[in-house]
């Protein structure tokens, strides 16, 4: 009877707590399962039963813990407007990194297989990435979302789909926004693993900075999601959040009224 308590108590508590997590955040088991997962092998290192307290204790701390995101913008002073409109609409306070303005190493003329073959802005872009990806990674938060100056969200009715796709991250790097299918860098998330291997493996004088990725995920060190927006209206720029451009023939040609703040973490 008293081994039915020890271990039959314990297990109950368990059930009751994976039930009434279950109920009221259905959209988020991965959640309870990694909870799990962690708490029975720390609980197993530490020479616990998989039932004692250690055990439930470490459960409930890990599902308590929400995701610590920042949000970074490498920011130029001609673009203030398209900065402020974009934290307006997101509701995120976005910390603004300084562009980076040098010129080109001297050999990369062949710097892109597309349209820059020499670009003068490009070279100082990857510093700033950089820049962003080695803070991110000496700092606590999980996961950063890194915007370029000339992102906005492609229209209104994409909020939802954001806040959504942040608190559903499945990959290493997930493009909130691209062109061309796998290229731009204008919107895009990394988790710590991403951040330290484009750390290592970018290269300031190489090809352009979204080559550079697009190669890295093609060899598999990392995965990445490219969200689509099946919405959204025929342009070179995709997913939910596009790059602006000089005109409404280039750009997101965003049009609205009033914003809407998303909510991050819901199932918190």
């Amino acid at each position: 009877m008293n081994n039915l308590l020890l271990f039959g108590v314990p297990l109950l508590v368990v059930f009751i707590l994976l039930i009434v997590y279950l109920i009221f955040n259905k959209s988020n088991n991965k959640a309870y399962n990694k909870a799990y997962n962690e708490a029975y092998n720390k609980a197993s290192n530490e020479a616990y039963s998989p039932v004692s307290d250690v055990f439930i204790k470490e459960v409930l701390n890990i599902i308590r813990k929400k995701p610590v995101f920042r949000y970074a913008v490498i920011y130029s002073e001609k673009r203030k407007k398209t900065v402020d409109k974009l934290e307006l609409d997101l509701g995120f306070d976005i910390e603004r990194w300084p562009a980076v303005f040098t010129e080109s190493c001297p050999f990369n003329q062949g710097y892109s297989v597309f349209k820059k073959k020499k670009c003068k802005t490009c070279r100082g872009l990857t510093i700033a990435h950089k820049e962003i990806w080695d803070d991110f990674i000496h700092s606590d938060a999980d996961y950063i979302v890194i915007f370029e100056d000339d992102a906005e969200i492609e229209s209104i009715n994409v909020l939802p789909m954001i806040s959504d796709k942040l608190n559903n991250l499945t990959s290493d790097m997930t493009y909130l926004g691209h062109c061309f299918d796998t290229l731009c860098n204008h919107a895009y998330v990394l988790n710590k693993k991403a951040a330290q291997v484009l750390s290592e493996n970018v290269k300031t004088c190489g090809q352009a900075l979204d080559e550079q990725i697009e190669t890295i995920i093609n060899s598999g060190i990392i995965t990445a999601e490219y969200v689509q927006n099946k919405n959204g209206r025929e342009h070179w720029t995709q997913g939910l959040i596009y790059q602006t451009g000089a005109d409404t023939m280039d750009g997101s040609m965003q049009s609205y009224d009033g914003d809407i703040n998303i909510q991050i973490n819901k199932f918190n």
